[in-house]
């Protein structure tokens, strides 16, 4: 009967440690994943989408005409959270605008 209870008590703590692995709360930071000296690595006219997914990696979006959207959130020297988008837009096959916005 003992090693049934010791089984079932290793059972028990495997699942919570699990469990605490897996958690993610509302409050946690994505990091940011453009760079500030974006336009040092993309260049208008020349960079593909493959390139932009290649050095930023699956954007959080993809719109319906093709532009690739990231997200992120930097916490500010205040405290406060602050919202970045950066949205790359292609014509023709290769980049033709970048968008930045901070919220």
């Amino acid at each position: 009967m003992g090693g049934v209870r010791t089984a079932l008590f290793g059972c028990l703590l495997a699942a919570v440690v699990l469990a605490g692995c897996d958690r993610s709360t509302a409050t946690e930071i994505k990091p940011p994943r453009i760079p500030s000296d974006l336009h040092s690595h993309v260049k208008l006219g020349t960079t593909t989408p493959a390139d932009v997914e290649r050095l930023f990696g699956v954007p959080d979006q993809r719109e319906a005409d093709g532009a690739l959207v990231y997200e992120s959130e930097r916490r500010r020297p205040s405290g406060a959270v602050e919202r970045e988008t950066t949205t790359f837009r292609f014509q023709g096959g290769v980049l033709s605008k970048v968008c930045q916005s901070r919220s």
